[in-house]
């Protein structure tokens, strides 16, 4: 399966760029911003931890973040951590379901 920065590259675009901001912007909107910023952070420590990411023993922690914070985050982990960005997608739209 593609992953990492090549994959990332293919599926870079506009289009693809709005629907995961959207997708960030969605997640938590049922509340105030900091709630919504810690549903973001949450979610994105979920896909952090589905790699059992440590570096030196040390686990990557994730902090509330606003949707173009989250996004930027959204492209690290794909494109470094090895997360597959069509898997990643997937599971973001269907979390903000």
């Amino acid at each position: 399966m593609n992953h990492g920065i090549a994959a990332l590259d293919k599926f870079d675009g506009l289009d693809n760029r709005k629907v995961i901001i959207d997708c960030f912007r969605r997640m938590g909107s049922k509340f105030p911003e900091w709630q919504a910023a810690q549903v973001r952070a949450q979610w994105l420590q979920w896909l952090v931890s589905r790699e059992s990411v440590t570096f030196g023993g040390v686990t990557l922690a994730v902090t509330p973040c606003s949707p173009e914070e989250a996004y930027a985050l959204f492209l690290q982990v794909t494109a470094n951590l090895g997360v597959p960005i069509l898997e990643a997608v997937e599971a973001l739209e269907e979390a903000v379901r």
